[in-house]
C-alpha cells in the first residue's frame, strides 16, 4: 500500500524537529474512538505520513524507539488494558507483531537501554500500577524487573549516562493532581532509589523529559477555574535528584506558554527542547495542534497540524 501524504498548509517553515522523525500512533480521535493509525512527520515535503495501520487500535499506548526499530506497547482498547506489543520498520514500512508484555498496560512508560526495551508503570485497566518489566529483542521474551516505590501513570523516563533510568512523575494523588517525585532503577543492582516529591502538578498536564536527559518539562493541563492551560514550565533534571532537605517547589521556572491551551496532551523529548502534541483544547474538543518548544529561544513553534485529532497518542521521535 502506497503511503498517503497529507498537505498541512498552515506550516510555518522554519519550525522542524531538530532531530530524526517525529512518530504519532494510536490514540483517541474526534469521536473519541480508539484508533490504529500511525504517522511520521516527513520534514522533506513539510507533511505528515501516513504509515500503515497497527493491527490494534489503542488509546493511551506506550511508544518507544530502539535499535532502529518503533515499539508500541500496550494501550487501552474496548475497555481492556492490551499486553501487545508491535513494532515498525521505517526501511521496510511494515509492523511486525513481538511478544506481549507480563501485563496490559495504559499510559506507562519506556526507554531504551543497554539493548533492552524498559517498561514502568501505566494502568491496569483499573488503578495504576508500581510494575516493571524488561524486553530482551534478541530472544523476543520479557522479563519481571523489581516494582517501583510508587506507582506511576503517564509519567515519563530517561537513561542517564551512567546506564541507570530515571523515571518521574505521574504518581496520583488524593486530589486528584500528580507528584512530581523521581526513582532511579540501576539495573546492574537491580534496585531502585527514590527521591521525593515537593509538589503536585496540575490535573491534566503533561510531563516529559528532554532528548539530551538534563531537564523535565510540565505543561498544560486544567487551572482552578476548570479551564485548559497553557502554562509551561522547566525544571533541572539533577535538581530532582537532591536530598529532600535540598529542594524547593520554586525550583520550577516559568517558560513561554503555549499557543494552544490544552490538557491530557501527548509530548517528547527533542533535544533541548519538547514537541507538544494534539490532547483537548479551550472547549475540550480533541485538538491536532503541534507545537515545539526551543529551550534556546524559550519560544514555541508550530509544526504541521496532525491529518486528524488525536487525544492520548504516544509519541516518540527516531
Amino acid at each position: 500500500m502506497e503511503a498517503a501524504v497529507l498537505s498541512t498548509p498552515d506550516f510555518v517553515a522554519e519550525a522542524k524537529v531538530a532531530t530524526g522523525q517525529l512518530y504519532v500512533v494510536g490514540g483517541l480521535d474526534a469521536n473519541f474512538e480508539t484508533s490504529s493509525i500511525a504517522w511520521k512527520l516527513d520534514q522533506a515535503q513539510e507533511a505528515w505520513e501516513e504509515l500503515p495501520p497497527m493491527s490494534t487500535p489503542r488509546a493511551g499506548p506506550i511508544a518507544v524507539a530502539a535499535d532502529g526499530f518503533l515499539y508500541v506497547l500496550g494501550g487501552e482498547n474496548a475497555a481492556e488494558a492490551l499486553r501487545e506489543v508491535q513494532r515498525f520498520d521505517p526501511s521496510g514500512g511494515k509492523w511486525q507483531d513481538m511478544a506481549p508484555m507480563l501485563q496490559g498496560r495504559v499510559r506507562g512508560t519506556a526507554v531504551a537501554a543497554g539493548g533492552f526495551v524498559y517498561v514502568f508503570g501505566g494502568q491496569d485497566g483499573l488503578t495504576p500500577v508500581n510494575t516493571a518489566e524488561r524486553f530482551d529483542p534478541a530472544s523476543n521474551t520479557w522479563t519481571a524487573i523489581p516494582a517501583m516505590h510508587r506507582s506511576r501513570y503517564a509519567s515519563a523516563a530517561t537513561v542517564m549516562p551512567d546506564g541507570k533510568i530515571v523515571v518521574l512523575g505521574g504518581e496520583l494523588t488524593d486530589q486528584g493532581g500528580a507528584a512530581e517525585s523521581t526513582e532511579i532503577y540501576d539495573p546492574k543492582a537491580e534496585a531502585w532509589t527514590l527521591f521525593p516529591a515537593v509538589r503536585e502538578t496540575p490535573v491534566g498536564s503533561a510531563v516529559c523529559i528532554c532528548a539530551s536527559g538534563d531537564r523535565a518539562f510540565v505543561v498544560g493541563g486544567l487551572g482552578l477555574n476548570g479551564q485548559a492551560q497553557a502554562f509551561a514550565e522547566q525544571r533541572a533534571l539533577t535538581e530532582m535528584l537532591n536530598p529532600f532537605s535540598e529542594q524547593t517547589a520554586a525550583a520550577w521556572t516559568p517558560i513561554a506558554p503555549m499557543p494552544l491551551r490544552r490538557q491530557l496532551a501527548s509530548m517528547a523529548g527533542v533535544g533541548s527542547g519538547v514537541v507538544v502534541v494534539g490532547g483537548k483544547g479551550p472547549t475540550f474538543e480533541a485538538v491536532a495542534n503541534v507545537e515545539l518548544y526551543e529551550a534556546d529561544e524559550d519560544a514555541w513553534k508550530i509544526l504541521p497540524s496532525l491529518p486528524q485529532p488525536r487525544l492520548r497518542a504516544a509519541v516518540v521521535t527516531m
